[in-house]
């Protein structure tokens, strides 16, 4: 559960909140910007569950892998494996096109920078983790928290790493349960999937008892 509540805490907001609207025309921006370096990619967080109004813009994204070699004088080149994304958000940032949010956050699993006056929340993951990602990602926090504190009661699934993992009852230990999508984390839980408008504790605990 302690993995599970690292990955479900939001990052620290910049304190302006948007019209939804507002919010929505600038990550369609961002979307325009930054998806084609990216296998998948998904505004998650207030704007996916439909709020009025929005604070940071969070995203989850699975970015593409750069090629493999560079051509040069002397032929093709082997570069070692990274990702276009980053690439791209480097330059971004040397020509200020973007900007270091003012609670900066730079990692391999998530990434923090101003756009449009914006602060933009960037969680990166892989394509067998994009499901159980959007889903902390979407929250509401509270929605999160209480879903992890939930299968901790149970004892026979976790969030860990980034990943919804099961209990084998083996020497093995845990293992990670592949979620490409939301309605796989649901569905190995043995939930009714919640649309992201109405995720909330109710709905929870109705899905839970019902």
């Amino acid at each position: 559960a302690g993995a599970a509540r690292a990955e479900g805490r939001g990052g620290v907001s910049t304190g302006h909140r948007s019209p939804a609207a507002q919010a929505r025309a600038v990550a369609d921006a961002l979307t325009n910007e930054f998806a084609h370096y990216c296998d998948r990619w998904e505004i998650a967080g207030s704007l996916r569950r439909g709020a009025p109004d929005v604070g940071d813009i969070e995203v989850v994204a699975v970015p593409r892998l750069a090629p493999s070699e560079v051509q040069t004088l002397f032929g093709p080149v082997a570069t070692p494996p990274r990702f276009e994304l980053d690439d791209v958000l480097a330059e971004h940032l040397t020509r200020g096109a973007i900007q270091h949010a003012p609670h900066k956050g730079w990692g391999e699993r998530q990434k923090k920078f101003m756009f449009d006056g914006v602060q933009i929340d960037l969680y990166i993951t892989d394509a067998a983790r994009f499901g159980v990602i959007l889903l902390i990602r979407t929250g509401p926090q509270e929605f999160s928290h209480a879903l992890a504190a939930w299968m901790q009661r149970g004892g026979d699934w976790r969030f860990a790493g980034g990943a919804l993992e099961y209990r084998s009852g083996d020497a093995i230990g845990w293992l990670a349960h592949p979620t490409p999508e939301e309605r796989d984390v649901f569905a190995a839980l043995g939930l009714s999937y919640i649309e992201p408008a109405q995720r909330s504790l109710s709905a929870l605990e109705q899905t839970i008892n019902g």
